[in-house]
Protein backbone atom coordinates (compact mmCIF):
# COMPACT_ATOMS: atom_id res chain seq x y z
CA UNK A 1 0.00 0.00 0.00
CA UNK A 2 1.19 3.54 -1.07
CA UNK A 3 0.93 6.66 1.12
CA UNK A 4 -2.35 8.21 -0.86
CA UNK A 5 -4.22 4.68 -0.56
CA UNK A 6 -2.83 4.93 3.51
CA UNK A 7 -4.25 8.23 4.02
CA UNK A 8 -7.44 8.04 1.86
CA UNK A 9 -8.48 4.84 3.82
CA UNK A 10 -7.86 6.13 7.29
CA UNK A 11 -11.08 7.09 9.33
CA UNK A 12 -10.12 10.53 9.07
CA UNK A 13 -9.82 11.05 5.86
CA UNK A 14 -12.77 13.23 4.17
CA UNK A 15 -12.65 15.08 0.68
CA UNK A 16 -14.68 17.44 1.93
CA UNK A 17 -13.14 18.60 4.92
CA UNK A 18 -10.50 18.94 3.02
CA UNK A 19 -11.80 21.11 0.40
CA UNK A 20 -13.07 22.83 3.13
CA UNK A 21 -9.87 24.06 4.42
CA UNK A 22 -8.58 24.42 1.62
CA UNK A 23 -11.65 27.29 1.12
CA UNK A 24 -11.27 28.72 3.83
CA UNK A 25 -7.16 29.38 3.64
CA UNK A 26 -7.77 30.85 0.00
CA UNK A 27 -10.26 32.89 1.36
CA UNK A 28 -8.66 34.10 4.70
CA UNK A 29 -4.99 34.72 3.20
CA UNK A 30 -5.56 34.78 -0.64
CA UNK A 31 -8.71 36.12 -1.56
CA UNK A 32 -9.07 40.35 -2.36
CA UNK A 33 -11.36 40.62 0.58
CA UNK A 34 -8.86 38.69 3.28
CA UNK A 35 -8.11 39.21 6.46
CA UNK A 36 -4.79 40.99 6.11
CA UNK A 37 -6.08 43.33 3.91
CA UNK A 38 -9.13 43.96 5.51
CA UNK A 39 -6.78 44.74 8.77
CA UNK A 40 -5.15 47.31 6.22
CA UNK A 41 -7.93 49.04 5.47
CA UNK A 42 -9.47 49.47 9.02
CA UNK A 43 -5.96 50.91 9.73
CA UNK A 44 -6.26 53.03 6.65
CA UNK A 45 -9.95 54.18 7.53
CA UNK A 46 -8.84 54.72 11.44
CA UNK A 47 -6.13 57.34 9.55
CA UNK A 48 -8.45 59.05 7.14
CA UNK A 49 -11.00 59.69 10.15
CA UNK A 50 -8.06 61.10 12.25
CA UNK A 51 -7.28 63.59 9.40
CA UNK A 52 -10.85 64.20 9.05
CA UNK A 53 -11.07 65.08 12.95
CA UNK A 54 -7.75 67.27 12.07
CA UNK A 55 -8.95 69.09 9.25
CA UNK A 56 -12.72 70.05 10.92
CA UNK A 57 -10.74 71.25 13.80
CA UNK A 58 -8.74 73.55 11.57
CA UNK A 59 -11.72 74.65 9.62
CA UNK A 60 -13.83 75.52 12.51
CA UNK A 61 -10.61 77.58 14.33
CA UNK A 62 -10.28 79.67 11.21
CA UNK A 63 -13.71 80.13 10.93
CA UNK A 64 -13.60 81.93 14.37
CA UNK A 65 -10.21 83.98 13.28
CA UNK A 66 -12.67 85.17 10.22
CA UNK A 67 -15.10 86.01 12.32
CA UNK A 68 -13.09 87.92 14.92
CA UNK A 69 -11.12 89.57 11.74
CA UNK A 70 -13.99 90.95 10.79
CA UNK A 71 -15.17 92.76 13.52
CA UNK A 72 -11.91 93.86 14.64
CA UNK A 73 -9.17 95.33 12.55
CA UNK A 74 -6.39 95.22 15.10
CA UNK A 75 -6.86 91.54 15.52
CA UNK A 76 -6.14 91.26 11.61
CA UNK A 77 -3.39 93.39 11.77
CA UNK A 78 -1.78 91.22 14.97
CA UNK A 79 -2.16 88.29 12.80
CA UNK A 80 -0.60 89.47 9.50
CA UNK A 81 2.71 90.79 11.57
CA UNK A 82 2.83 87.32 13.22
CA UNK A 83 1.99 84.92 10.30
CA UNK A 84 2.89 86.86 7.23
CA UNK A 85 5.72 89.05 8.63
CA UNK A 86 3.95 91.70 7.01
CA UNK A 87 5.01 95.49 8.11
CA UNK A 88 4.33 99.00 7.61
CA UNK A 89 7.26 101.05 5.50
CA UNK A 90 8.57 102.82 7.94
CA UNK A 91 9.66 99.38 10.52
CA UNK A 92 12.01 96.79 10.21
CA UNK A 93 11.33 93.58 10.62
CA UNK A 94 13.60 90.98 12.84
CA UNK A 95 13.10 87.14 12.87
CA UNK A 96 14.88 85.41 15.05
CA UNK A 97 15.18 81.33 14.53
CA UNK A 98 15.80 79.07 17.85
CA UNK A 99 18.40 76.76 16.21
CA UNK A 100 17.51 72.66 17.55
CA UNK A 101 20.77 71.18 19.36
Amino acid sequence: MNWYQRITSSKYFNKYLIALALFALIMLFLDSFSVLKLIERKSELKELRDQKEFYEEGIVQIEEDAAAFENDPAALEKFAREEYRMKKDDEDVFVIVEEDK
